[in-house]
């Protein structure tokens, strides 16, 4: 199955908005990422158009969701298992996820019916092809 996931952060941020971003399109300043305890530094701004920033309105207007995102793993043959493997459980590629962050997962399939799971967290849904399964999640445990 195809796994897309992406963080809940466009939805969080998209009513403050306005706040940072002109409504008539113009210019808006970027702040620095990193701003230290020094209070003697100065704030360095950029113009950087508002277009070039990932809003939620790109992505239900139909922008592709970035390849980095895209994640496939199947699960490892009996017959390829190594000492201290699990069987049924064990994953050619593991996936790693941030905690502390509302997470959703779109699960499609292209050919036939898949199963897609993380049973540590306890999700489980289907592949389907032509659908488009939702799962949200929130990971408070590391």
């Amino acid at each position: 199955p195809q796994l897309l996931w992406q963080s809940n952060i466009f939805t969080m941020l998209a009513p403050l908005k306005s706040l940072f971003w002109p409504a008539d399109g113009r210019n808006a300043p970027v702040l620095p990422s990193s701003l230290g305890a020094d209070s003697q530094r100065k704030v360095k701004l950029q113009d950087v158009k508002a277009e070039d920033y990932a809003t939620p309105e790109k992505y239900l207007e139909g922008a592709e969701i970035p390849t980095f995102y895209q994640f496939q793993s199947n699960m490892v043959a009996d017959e390829d298992l190594k000492a201290g493997m699990v069987s049924g459980l064990e994953v050619d590629k593991r996936l790693t996820l941030p905690t502390r962050t509302h997470i959703r997962f779109l699960v499609t399939g292209q050919d036939v019916l898949h199963s897609f799971s993380i049973p540590s967290l306890g999700l489980k849904t289907d592949a389907t092809p032509g659908r488009i399964n939702r799962i949200n999640t929130f990971i408070q445990r590391e």
